[in-house]
C-alpha cells in the first residue's frame, strides 16, 4: 500500500453511506466513518489520492459502482468549491474590516490634530473611533490570517479528494 492510497474493504456498498439515509446512492449522504477514514489517511499522503474499495466477488455491481464514483466525485468537488468560496469571502471580509479600522483611526487622528477648539462632539467621536478602529483592524486581521488558516485542513482535503481516482476491486 502506498501512502496516497486509501484502501477500504466493504461488506456492501452501503458501508460508504450513512445508515440513517435510505435514499439511492446518487443522492445519499456519505458515512461520517468513511469521511473520517479518508481524512485520516489523507494526512500522511503525498501526491494524488487513490481510493480502492474492495468488494466481495459475488456482490460487485458495475452500475452501482459508477453511480457511487459520480456521487463521491460530486461530493468532494462541491465541498471544495464551497470551502474555496468561504475562504475567499473570509479573507475579503477580514481585509475589509482592517481597512475600515484604519479609516476610523485616521478620522480620529484627523479630529485630534485639526480640532483647535476642543468640543464635546470632537472628543466624543475620538473616543468612539479610536477603539472601534483598533477593534476592526485586529478582528479583520484575525479573520484574514488566522481564521482562514483554521479552515485550511478541510480545504486541502477536499482539494485533493476532488481529483481522486476511485476503483472497485474484488476479493474472495
Amino acid at each position: 500500500m502506498q501512502d496516497n492510497e486509501i484502501n477500504i474493504r466493504l461488506d456492501s456498498y452501503d458501508d460508504i453511506f450513512s445508515d440513517f439515509d435510505p435514499r439511492q446512492y446518487n443522492v445519499r449522504a456519505l458515512s461520517s466513518d468513511f469521511l473520517d477514514e479518508a481524512k485520516r489517511a489523507n494526512l500522511n499522503s503525498t501526491g494524488p489520492i487513490e481510493i480502492k474499495f474492495f468488494v466481495e466477488d459475488g456482490r460487485k455491481n458495475l452500475r452501482d459502482e459508477n453511480t457511487i464514483k459520480k456521487r463521491l466525485n460530486g461530493h468532494f468537488t462541491r465541498h471544495y468549491e464551497a470551502l474555496a468560496t468561504e475562504r475567499k469571502q473570509l479573507i475579503k471580509q477580514g481585509l475589509g474590516f482592517a481597512f475600515l479600522g484604519i479609516l476610523l483611526m485616521l478620522i480620529a487622528t484627523f479630529i485630534l490634530l485639526n480640532e483647535s477648539q476642543k468640543t464635546f462632539l470632537a472628543a466624543f467621536f475620538t473616543v468612539i473611533f479610536q477603539p472601534a478602529g483598533w477593534f476592526l483592524f485586529w478582528e479583520g486581521m484575525y479573520l484574514a490570517i488566522f481564521d482562514s488558516k483554521m479552515r485550511k485542513t478541510d480545504y486541502a482535503f477536499y482539494k485533493r479528494m476532488q481529483n481522486c481516482n476511485i476503483t472497485f476491486l474484488h476479493y474472495k
